[in-house]
């Protein structure tokens, strides 16, 4: 597997190493062509005044392509720069430091530059290879659950007769700092234990096995994904549309609740109400005949009247409850005399 992830590294980054050679030999062609005039114009001044040449100049800076190739091996380590610059210096002091900034510019800005750049070419290789992101995550995991079998373990130091843990034991070992931070460590964010124990005891029967508290804590680390977000939105997604459901079926169960308490109205006692009423209104008339008042509001029936109203009430009370006005029943609300 290693050997495999280097090489899908390895070819992941040449694209980059291409275009960085391509920038690196445009920089040493630009310097390389300043160093090769100067070179070249003094070995021809001393070949014309007869004068001894300089054979370190010609080998270093003699040609565009040994200049090119001394430019390289000074950044490279395959030559010592400072017996380039010493050529460089004789002729004129000026291109000593245009030779110590090609080294400057091209040591910590253009190499440091491409290293960075095929290391992340290599990770952003390495994260897109499918069979490297099963390994990583199957090896991860596996660190994790040992981690975490082995503080199961330290829990349950003390009894070794059992391989279950319950609140009380929990709660006692949950006040040790090394489980503290063994658990901040592990990104399980919680001070209270009974209701960590809780979180961790999977089937509610109050112990908490190495596999509940091996599984427990692999679903507790780190914050919520965004998978268990969208899980919980559809959750309660799904709950809201089931209340809504309950609510629109309590209404229509009121409603028919309703309809079966409302009065049915009873064809017998209506005939006995016409009876009675019949039977105020000819005492009524008797009344009238007898006392000489003219009675105006009969079964809250305006009657036209003549002369002054007048209101006759008695306070006196039937047998049967109902109160009377002037002897006949309280229907009869106002007379007057005629």
């Amino acid at each position: 597997r290693d050997l495999h992830n280097l090489i899908y590294s390895i070819r992941s980054t040449l694209k980059s190493l291409l275009w960085s050679s391509v920038i690196l030999l445009l920089i040493m062609y630009i310097f390389g062509l300043a160093f090769t005039t100067s070179a070249v114009l003094h070995l021809i001044d001393l070949e014309s005044s007869g004068s001894a040449a300089a054979p370190e100049l010609t080998n270093y800076f003699g040609s565009l392509h040994r200049t090119m190739h001394t430019l390289f091996r000074s950044i490279s380590g395959g030559l010592d720069w400072g017996l380039a610059i010493e050529e460089l210096i004789s002729l004129n002091w000026s291109l000593g430091y245009l030779f110590t900034l090609y080294i400057a510019f091209s040591m910590f800005a253009v190499l440091n530059v491409m290293t960075g750049t095929f290391c992340q070419s290599a990770l952003d290789a390495a994260s897109r290879d499918k069979d490297l992101l099963i390994a990583s995550a199957s090896l991860e995991r596996q660190m994790h659950v040992e981690m975490v079998e082995t503080m199961f373990n330290t829990l349950l130091a003390e009894n070794q007769t059992r391989n279950t843990l319950d609140l009380m034991e929990f709660e006692e070992k949950f006040q040790s700092s090394n489980v503290q931070a063994f658990f901040q460590g592990f990104h399980v964010e919680s001070k209270d234990p009974w209701t960590l124990f809780k979180l961790l005891d999977s089937n509610n029967d109050g112990e908490v096995s190495k596999e509940e508290f091996v599984e427990g804590c692999l679903k507790l680390k780190g914050s919520a994904t965004a998978v268990e977000q969208q899980l919980m939105m559809a959750e309660m997604r799904r709950l809201k549309k089931k209340l809504t459901a309950v609510e629109e079926q309590s209404f229509n169960i009121e409603g028919l609740l309703l309809q079966f308490q409302a009065p049915v109205p009873n064809p017998v006692n209506n005939q006995d109400d016409e009876e009675e009423v019949e039977q105020e209104e000819g005492q009524a008339l008797n009344f009238e005949a007898t006392s000489g008042l003219r009675i105006t509001n009969i079964n809250n029936q305006t009657v036209p009247e003549d002369g002054e109203e007048s209101e006759l009430r008695s306070s006196q009370v039937s047998p049967t409850g109902h109160e009377h006005v002037g002897g006949l029943p309280n229907r009869i609300s106002e007379v007057d005399y005629f």
